[in-house]
């Protein structure tokens, strides 16, 4: 009894069951996204080019399709800056797969032969800005969510 009415006290207000399912979805292609591109880092182990190709196309038909549905979805007011954050992460990814994706899967395709000191430094440079990139994403949209949360939560 003691429990409820703290909790009843503390807390301003509950989300409502649409603010939860949209927070939800949001939160599901955010995932989904970081999957699909684990799936293209993963590809470079299995050593053949064409699995390579696939992977970058799936990912680049993955972010058109998810794009399309978050820029679709009807979040509502307090979901908005959520709906916001992760069409910024999609057109992130997008610019990472057609640009530095692009340029990572043609050095891999070089032979070994020919894969110089300078081509490998490209290589790392290119992962550890795309790096950053990722992380600097994620951290804006981890941060609204939990902004979000927050608000809905909304502690007196």
């Amino acid at each position: 009894m003691l429990t409820v009415f703290a909790f009843t006290t503390f807390f301003s207000c509950k989300p409502s069951e649409e603010q939860v399912k949209s927070v939800d979805s949001l939160m599901v292609i955010n995932k989904n996204i970081d999957s699909v591109y684990r799936i293209l880092n993963e590809a470079y182990e299995s050593y053949v080019p064409a699995t390579l190709d696939m992977a970058l196309e799936n990912l680049n038909k993955y972010l058109t399709s998810a794009k399309e549905t978050v820029q679709n979805f009807n979040s509502g007011s307090d979901v908005s800056k959520l709906q916001a954050v992760i069409i910024e992460k999609i057109d992130v990814m997008k610019s990472i797969a057609e640009n530095e994706s692009v340029e990572q899967v043609r050095l891999y395709k070089i032979p070994d032969t020919e894969f110089t000191t300078e081509l490998r430094n490209k290589w790392d440079g290119i992962a550890k800005n795309v790096e950053q990139k990722i992380n600097e994403v994620n951290k804006k949209v981890e941060d609204t969510r939990n902004e979000l949360t927050k608000s809905l939560f909304e502690i007196k």
